[in-house]
């Protein structure tokens, strides 16, 4: 099945009957320009998608990744608070040695406290 086009101007949904109807009605005010402007429209929609995209998995991984921590807590009948306040910590040092800053701050996106584990 071939995906469904997208307005690049406002990301609506449409149906390939109703492309060019949709920007008379909605943008009829960017009729008047160019194909260039639209290739630019293009890309910075497909850069944008592309953001949310990987800031969708980020968060997708940080909850996985919440998972196993949380069972090695539990398993050892330690205070869940060990995650927050002793292995997220440590975690961040590690990271931030090895890598950088912006690597140790995704780790702020793990649940490790017992209230925020689904």
């Amino acid at each position: 099945m071939d995906p469904q086009p997208q307005c690049v101007v406002c990301g609506e949904l449409l149906h390939n009957q109703n492309i060019k109807d949709h920007h008379e009605s909605k943008h009829a005010n960017l009729m008047d320009k160019s194909e260039e402007y639209f290739k630019r429209k293009l890309s910075e929609f497909s850069n944008s998608k592309q953001a949310m995209k990987g800031f969708v998995t980020s968060n997708e991984k940080a909850l996985e990744t919440s998972y196993p921590v949380s069972l090695g807590i539990a398993t050892t009948g330690q205070a869940h608070s060990v995650g927050e306040n002793l292995i997220l910590p440590i975690a961040k040092d590690i990271v931030l040695t090895l890598f950088n800053e912006n690597m140790a701050n995704q780790l702020n996106n793990i649940l490790l406290s017992k209230w925020q584990i689904p």
